[in-house]
């Protein structure tokens, strides 16, 4: 699988002058046996499982370590799906971020419950509308995973 990666795709706008922390990051396309979509509700907004990469771990160990502590589950990352870059500010942090994000296909081995206290795990399904992900780049990978986005026509990055 891999670890290091390009972005094909590129969302949010670029603040000129702004200094931006690069953060390479690994989100999961987890789907259950009816279909749904796994995704983290939070007080931040809606999100893929998944998130920042720690000094030397892999993007696929990203995924599965973000599963389990942020909504207890233990997953089984199955393959690449495709990477996006995003451009975002963190008004809490009062961070500019330029994330690189991988996304992957995982299944989930097993629900140990529990997670963070503010993320409550919510199953989306894939042939309805979903709301609106916090970050661009996620609503376009649930859409790339499931067919509504051309794999490679959309958006360059810029």
């Amino acid at each position: 699988m891999k670890s290091s990666v390009t972005a094909s795709f590129s969302f949010g706008t670029k603040v000129t002058g702004a200094e931006y922390v690069f953060r390479p990051s690994g989100y999961a396309i987890i789907e259950d046996d009816h279909g749904r979509i796994a995704a983290a509700w939070t007080p931040k907004g809606l999100f893929l499982l998944g998130g920042g990469q720690d000094k030397g771990e892999s993007l696929e160990a990203t995924v599965a370590r973000e599963a389990m502590e942020e909504c207890g589950l233990e997953v089984c990352v199955q393959g690449y799906l495709g990477t996006a870059a995003e451009y975002l500010y963190a008004a809490d942090e009062k961070t500019y971020y330029y994330k690189r994000c991988a996304f992957y296909r995982a299944t989930v081995l097993k629900d140990h419950g529990g997670g963070e206290e503010d993320h409550e795990l919510v199953w989306l399904p894939r042939e309805e509308e979903i709301p609106d992900f916090r970050h661009e780049s996620h609503r376009w990978a649930v859409d790339r995973f499931s067919g509504r986005s051309p794999i490679d026509s959309e958006r360059n990055e810029g």
